[in-house]
C-alpha cells in the first residue's frame, strides 16, 4: 500500500483531531444545532460532544467532561482509530464488522447517561 492510500485512510481521523486541536470550545460559531433539543428542550445522548471534544484538543479535561462526561473515551477512540489506519492501512476500519452486541452496549450507555442528566444526576452541558 503506498503512503498516498495510507494519508487517505487516515485523513478523517487526523481531520477531527485537527477540529479538536483549532476549534474554540468556547465563543466559537455554532456549528449546527440539535433538533431534539430544539422540540424537546432536553439534552440529546450527544449534546456537548463538540465542544467537549474541542475542550481536550485545547488540554482543558474539566471543561471537556462538563460539556460531555463520554469526551475522553470517544477521544481515546479517535486517536485509536487513526493509529489503526496508519499502521494498518490496508485493513480500515469497519463499522460494519462491529459486532451488533458492541452497538447495542454502546446505544444503552448513551441513553442511560442521557436518562441521569435529564434527571439531573449528571449536569447538562453548559448552554
Amino acid at each position: 500500500m503506498t503512503w498516498r492510500d495510507r494519508i487517505t485512510v487516515a485523513a478523517l481521523p487526523a481531520g477531527a483531531l485537527a477540529f479538536c486541536a483549532f476549534y474554540p470550545p468556547e465563543g466559537g460559531p455554532r456549528l449546527m444545532f440539535c433538533p431534539f433539543r430544539v422540540l424537546t428542550g432536553l439534552v440529546c445522548p450527544l449534546c456537548g460532544m463538540t465542544r467537549a471534544m474541542a475542550s481536550l484538543g485545547h488540554g482543558q479535561w474539566q471543561k471537556a467532561i462538563a460539556y460531555h462526561p463520554l469526551s475522553p473515551l470517544v477521544m481515546a477512540g479517535v486517536v485509536a482509530w487513526l493509529g489503526w489506519s496508519l499502521l494498518r492501512p490496508e485493513r480500515p476500519l469497519d463499522p460494519a464488522r462491529v459486532p451488533r452486541r458492541a452497538w447495542i452496549g454502546i446505544g444503552l450507555t448513551l441513553l442511560g447517561l442521557n436518562t441521569l442528566r435529564w434527571w439531573g444526576t449528571i449536569g447538562s452541558p453548559p448552554a
